[in-house]
């Protein structure tokens, strides 16, 4: 089940930078150009869709162990360097939820107010059902 999921987490990173050509593409051309005109939304699919390929590329990163480390204590027995690889899946599990947390609602994180994207009518995102 796990090598399904990693195939699927795969595809979607592969689909994701795919797609992210085109809004750039577009932003670039029409600069230049002037027979495209200039989209506001390329922008904006540009940065969800490099937010998505940075996320998406963090959790195969994880599962393949690809993620550089640093070694803070060089020389750790067996039981002690499995200590410290289970602390930092911990963190790693504790930013996931605050990620989960800040992203189930279009608030972001407390204090920082609502947000706004220009290409929505209504001035801010909502997810469906909210």
């Amino acid at each position: 089940m796990t090598a399904g999921y990693a195939k699927l987490l795969e595809i979607l990173l592969a689909a994701c930078v795919g797609i992210l050509i085109v809004p750039v593409t577009l932003q670039v051309i029409s600069r230049y150009t002037p027979f495209i005109p200039s989209y506001i939304w390329t922008e904006e699919m540009a940065r969800f869709l490099f937010i998505w390929t940075i996320m998406i590329g963090a959790m195969v990163g994880v599962r393949e162990a690809q993620h550089f480390e640093v070694d803070v204590w060089p020389d750790l027995s067996r039981r002690a360097e499995a200590a410290v690889r289970i602390l930092a899946r911990l963190g790693i599990l504790a930013l996931a939820l605050v990620f989960v947390w800040a992203g189930s609602s279009s608030r972001g994180l407390p204090g920082t107010g609502r947000r706004n994207w220009p290409t929505c009518r209504s001035g801010s995102f909502t997810l469906p059902g909210r």
